[in-house]
């Protein structure tokens, strides 16, 4: 019966019931928030780029932070050995936007240092940084050539912050909790 269930078995049942709520509401977020502030934010720094294009490089931005935010929280990348973490994802744009947001600071229009962040880490990714114990991954989603544009736009702290909170953090029963993509499907 229920009662011979442990504390463990009831303690995964709540991780997965969890893991369940935020994959959801996080889906949900993608679609209904970040996909649209991102795709507004690349259009307003290149307004003269066609809505395919528009779309294709939304996309791509969209993978390349999910990819980064689920290998850094595998561990994937180098976040235990090295010093990759000192220039990861998770410390140079997620906690530090997180630390804003959760603040009320108000973020600049004319900034862009959490994009120069992401961009960063799309590069090392892309070619490896040995000096930080990273090796290329080459499977064409962080190529340089492929996108061209977004070598050369600029999305605004104002534009960006707001995009990496919402793949960072879920509202879940009227509490704001840090995502981990390690135990997300």
């Amino acid at each position: 019966g229920a009662s011979s269930a442990t504390f463990h078995d009831l303690a995964r049942g709540e991780s997965a019931f969890f893991e369940g709520e935020v994959t959801k509401e996080l889906s949900e977020t993608v679609f209904r928030e970040v996909f649209p502030a991102l795709a507004k934010a690349i259009y307003s720094a290149q307004p003269d780029t066609s809505v395919e294009t528009v779309r294709d490089n939304t996309l791509i931005v969209l993978y390349r932070l999910l990819f980064v935010l689920y290998a850094e929280d595998r561990n994937l990348l180098p976040m235990r050995k090295g010093e990759y973490r000192l220039h990861s994802l998770r410390e140079t744009v997620r906690l530090p936007v997180n630390e804003t947001i959760s603040a009320g600071r108000t973020l600049p229009t004319v900034g862009s240092a959490y994009w120069s962040a992401a961009r960063t880490i799309f590069r090392m990714v892309d070619k490896g940084e040995a000096e930080l114990g990273l090796p290329p991954y080459n499977g064409g989603l962080f190529a340089q050539t492929a996108h061209s544009l977004l070598n050369t736009i600029e999305i605004s702290d104002k534009d960006f912050a707001p995009v990496i909170d919402a793949l960072s953090f879920a509202e879940i029963d009227g509490e704001r909790r840090y995502v981990n993509y390690r135990n997300l499907s």
